[in-house]
């Protein structure tokens, strides 16, 4: 990892079971097809779910891991200087468990599974 004065770096995570769920979906699936099935949700704003995503994941990592997968690396001494990403051996079963259990939350709130 590099911290740069002017760009950021994300991270993106998405569990295995949502890439082959997507992959092996019976019919092609299109942004519009997506763009469909959020508005039958109703309205949704991606700040809601990023703020959503955060709260959760409160129950599983650490603040400061929640800022670096967020693309909010502080610039701190010790953000600068001292952290090593290969510390976090254990993030990916952690945020592994986290984003499964929100799925499932989401899914028994909101009544969709697909």
């Amino acid at each position: 990892m590099f911290l740069r004065r002017t760009k950021k770096a994300y991270v993106s995570y998405c569990p295995a079971e949502v890439v082959t769920g997507v992959t092996q979906y019976p019919e092609k699936l299109t942004v519009e097809k997506i763009r469909h099935r959020l508005e039958d949700l109703g309205p949704l704003r991606l700040n809601s779910i990023r703020k959503l995503w955060a709260s959760y994941m409160t129950r599983h990592l650490t603040e400061p891991e929640i800022n670096l997968l967020q693309g909010r690396v502080g610039k701190s001494v010790f953000m600068a200087h001292y952290f090593n990403p290969s510390y976090l051996i254990d993030l990916k079963s952690r945020i592994e468990r986290g984003v499964k259990g929100l799925f499932a939350m989401i899914a028994a709130v909101t009544g969709v599974t697909s």
